[in-house]
């Protein structure tokens, strides 16, 4: 199972773009969000998950930071159970946090779940 958490300060966007250009696998993608986080203070806004020729492979949508905009917290997690997902949620909101993209996804004979949350 993969998890992961980013929580991160940034600038709101004006506009969300897609950064990500095709689908990779975890480890690829990443190190590719991971870098674009990094060094331009993108905001994810979505992110895709799907099964290709038996490999899960992600895809998905950073918005660029709106100079002298509103900052903002968020966090984001994939490869979580429902239940996980479901007490993630739960602690997120009573934090005033916004569940702002959801996927459930089949992954090799298991549901998984990816969220974003924004404050």
């Amino acid at each position: 199972m993969i998890t992961a958490l980013f929580l991160a300060v940034a600038p709101t966007g004006s506009q969300a773009q897609t950064v990500s250009n095709g689908w990779f696998s975890g480890q690829q993608y990443q190190q590719f969000y991971n870098s674009q986080i990094a060094n331009s203070q993108l905001v994810p806004v979505d992110i895709q998950a799907t099964v290709f020729e038996g490999q899960l492979r992600f895809n998905g949508t950073l918005a660029p930071p709106q100079v002298g905009g509103r900052r903002i917290t968020w966090a984001t997690h994939h490869g979580l159970s429902d239940q996980q997902f479901h007490a993630l949620n739960q602690s997120y909101t009573a934090q005033g946090h916004s569940l702002t993209h959801h996927q459930r996804y089949a992954q090799f004979g298991y549901i998984a779940n990816q969220g974003i949350w924004t404050r």
